[in-house]
């Protein structure tokens, strides 16, 4: 059996994202599958990040990564996780007020 010359990530780039997950930094770890392509575990690593900073007092962050979740899952007609994503949002929204 030879070797599968880009048959997929090295090992590099998921050690650099597992690092990422289990020091809490989703929001980096989304950035990181972004730049390899893997838009579906980015949304969901950035609605993770984003219910996250929510709940930490981060409003303003928590919005950015859940809106780029949002585009995601809208444009995959996604509607759970964009009921979800909204609702995350509209309680954000109402604790502010």
């Amino acid at each position: 059996m030879g070797s599968a010359a880009g048959a997929g990530p090295r090992l590099p780039f998921w050690q650099s994202v597992i690092e990422h997950v289990l020091a809490g930094e989703l929001d980096s770890a989304a950035d990181i599958m972004a730049s390899g392509g893997n838009v579906t575990s980015e949304a969901n690593l950035r609605k993770y990040a984003g219910i996250r900073m929510l709940a930490a007092g981060e409003a303003a962050a928590a919005e950015v990564e859940l809106e780029r979740a949002l585009a995601f899952y809208r444009s995959v007609d996604a509607s759970a996780y964009v009921a979800q994503i909204e609702s995350a949002l509209a309680g954000a929204q109402s604790e502010s007020a």
